[in-house]
């Protein structure tokens, strides 16, 4: 199991859990599809093919009850203190990411799960390492000035 990358560790530890949480989510949406040349489904067998359509099904919907419990709760840390003009960019930004991941319900379909598998992967990717250092390195920062705690 790979690790979130130490750059990008917010030393808060329950934020830096949920990352690496996301981090796995992202290397199950990877697995989902063994061939990764694979445009679409069509060229698998059916049973192939139903396998990593019921796959991509359980990570899609982990993500979205991970997501909703991820975004909460940095959005509970913001409310704690951190500038306005700060929560408000950062809570637009998980809307973003949220549409993203609830627009893949809509290309459900067994016979594309190998792109849409690597349409969320790709969410993910910019959720790892364009948002956490924009967004969430800078929160993790003004709340541990406001407690007056050290990075962990």
């Amino acid at each position: 199991m790979s690790q979130v990358p130490e750059h990008l560790r917010t030393g808060l530890p329950l934020v830096d859990h949920e990352h690496q949480a996301l981090l796995d989510l992202l290397q199950r949406t990877r697995a989902v599809c063994p061939d990764r040349s694979a445009r679409d489904c069509h060229g698998c067998p059916a049973e192939r093919s139903r396998h990593c359509f019921v796959a991509f099904e359980r990570v899609l919907n982990e993500s979205i009850n991970f997501m909703l419990g991820h975004f909460a709760h940095e959005e509970r840390l913001m409310d704690q203190g951190v500038p306005k003009a700060h929560a408000t960019a950062h809570q637009a930004a998980h809307a973003e990411i949220a549409n993203a991941v609830l627009r893949m319900t809509t290309y459900l379909d067994s016979a594309n799960t190998a792109a849409t598998s690597r349409k969320l992967a790709q969410v993910f990717e910019d959720w790892l390492f364009r948002h956490i250092e924009e967004w969430d390195l800078d929160l993790a920062r003004q709340v541990r000035e406001r407690t007056g705690t050290s990075r962990q």
